[in-house]
C-alpha cells in the first residue's frame, strides 16, 4: 500500500490533507472511503429530513480494520462521526508492509460478532432481503449494505 503508483483523487476538499500524509496507494484508499462516507452522509441527511426517527445518528455503523503484518482497528461500530472526523481517525495509520490476511479476517469476525444486531438485515440484491449468516469458524465476506429495519 506504500507504493506511489496510485494516489489520492485530486480536486476534492480533502485531497491535499490526504496527500500530505499518504501520497500513495493507501491515500487512494482513504480518498475512496472518504467519498463513500460523504455520499452516505448526504443520503442519510436527506433521509433524516423526511424521518425524525434517527435522533441525529445515521443508520450505518462504520468499522474499519487495517492490516499489514499486524491488525489495527481504526473505527469500530461508529454511528455518529462525520466524514472529516472519520478521516482524522484513519490518517495516522500508515502502510508498513506485510499481509496478515488470517489476522485481519479473525479481527473482522470478532468485530462483527461483538456488534451484531438482529435489527439489521443485509441487502444482497435490491429485490431480495435475507438475514446474513456467519458460518462457524469462517467469515463469509460479501458486498452488502447493512440496514436497520424499522
Amino acid at each position: 500500500m506504500g507504493y506511489n503508483d496510485r494516489r489520492p483523487l485530486q480536486g476534492t476538499p480533502v485531497s491535499a490533507q490526504i496527500a500530505r500524509h499518504h501520497d500513495d496507494r493507501l491515500g487512494a484508499v482513504y480518498s475512496s472511503i472518504y467519498a463513500f462516507w460523504t455520499s452516505r452522509q448526504a443520503a442519510s441527511t436527506s433521509n433524516q429530513s423526511s424521518s425524525s426517527q434517527t435522533n441525529g445518528r445515521r443508520r450505518d455503523s462504520y468499522s474499519m480494520i487495517l492490516f499489514d503484518h499486524e491488525v489495527a482497528r481504526c473505527l469500530e461500530n461508529d454511528f455518529s462521526s462525520l466524514p472529516d472526523q472519520l478521516l482524522a481517525r484513519v490518517l495516522p495509520h500508515s502502510a508498513r508492509g506485510g499481509t496478515a490476511y488470517d489476522l485481519a479476517l479473525q479481527e473482522a469476525q470478532s468485530v462483527m460478532t461483538r456488534h451484531w444486531s438482529t435489527e439489521r438485515y443485509a441487502s444482497f440484491a435490491p429485490e431480495r432481503r435475507t438475514k446474513p449468516k456467519l458460518a462457524t469458524g469462517r467469515l463469509w465476506l460479501s458486498s452488502c449494505r447493512m440496514e436497520n429495519v424499522a
